[in-house]
């Protein structure tokens, strides 16, 4: 399960990188459940794609639409390249996401009467395979992630024609709650393993710092590029594949928004390989099959 996670989605697809290098998703009887961003990451990796090629596409896709020039950055244009992103990587053969082993939360806002008052209602629900088509596959991945007029200025998303949907993390509810829609679908014998950032000592800690301690709880970046390029490159560079590496290695001098933002992006994939590394020594991917 991959919960919301902003632009730390860049950690979870380096724990989906180390799944793929591993393990058999599909062979493992395995369904990936994802919320928000959370829902592009568990795409991902029941696709098996090459996680360094979707981080390059997704740098690409937003110099082209010069997100480090715009004043907004992201908002506004982040729909329609997510969007694109996802065309470049999802499976192009017919049929090929019919069964591919992915569920979406999402969000529905229905309206009840209340006398003479309207209430507005979010509904999480669970979307699971058999996908009809690639495009209803990205619908619903889209709907899930859709934050509320900054996507694409509009306050809720489409699916198949039908308006209401809203973020996947709204109302998604704690762990007992999201375990219990898992296993209405699948049986109660399932076994629900969390890739959560908030799980990460790392990822807390640089957090807690900066937020200067007391009361806390993992905020996520979600829209702005500027904590991406003005934070620390070297952050998580260590452990698993990246180990005696730095993200300056490979980044000497002066460099320009997006090869900033490019190193940290690397850096937070390296502290979700490791953390990804860690649940299995732990043993708590056990019954993945492995590579």
């Amino acid at each position: 399960m991959f919960p919301g996670a902003g632009l730390l989605f860049w950690w979870q697809i380096g724990a989906v990188k180390y799944l793929v290098d591993h393990f058999d998703m599909r062979g493992s009887r395995c369904v990936c459940v994802g919320a928000s961003a959370g829902a592009l990451a568990a795409a991902l990796l029941a696709a098996g794609v090459d996680c360094r090629e979707a981080a390059r596409e997704a740098l690409e896709l937003a110099r082209g639409a010069q997100v480090w020039e715009r004043p907004m950055g992201l908002v506004g244009v982040w729909g329609r390249l997510i969007r694109a992103w996802l065309d470049a990587l999802l499976p192009s053969k017919e049929g090929a996401v019919s069964n591919l082993g992915v569920a979406v939360m999402r969000v529905g806002v229905a309206r009840r009467d209340q006398g003479d008052r309207w209430w507005a209602l979010l509904h999480p629900s669970l979307r699971v395979d058999p996908w009809q088509t690639r495009e209803e596959l990205v619908e619903v991945l889209l709907a899930s992630a859709h934050v509320p007029l900054v996507l694409d200025g509009r306050l809720f998303a489409r699916v198949g024609g039908v308006g209401g949907f809203v973020d996947g993390s709204v109302g998604l509810g704690g762990r007992g709650e999201v375990g219990k829609k898992v296993r209405e679908v699948w049986g109660e014998e399932v076994d629900v393993v969390w890739v959560d950032h908030e799980e990460d000592e790392e990822v807390v800690g640089e957090r807690r710092s900066k937020e200067g301690g007391g009361a806390w709880r993992a905020k996520v970046p979600i829209l702005s590029l500027k904590e991406a390029q003005h934070a620390n490159p070297d952050d998580g560079c260590r452990g698993g594949e990246h180990e005696g590496t730095t993200a300056n290695d490979a980044m000497a001098g002066e460099r320009e928004p997006w090869e900033a933002t490019w190193a940290w992006v690397e850096a937070k994939m390296a502290q979700g390989w490791a953390h990804a590394q860690r649940l299995d020594r732990e043993g708590r991917l056990d019954g993945l099959h492995r590579l």
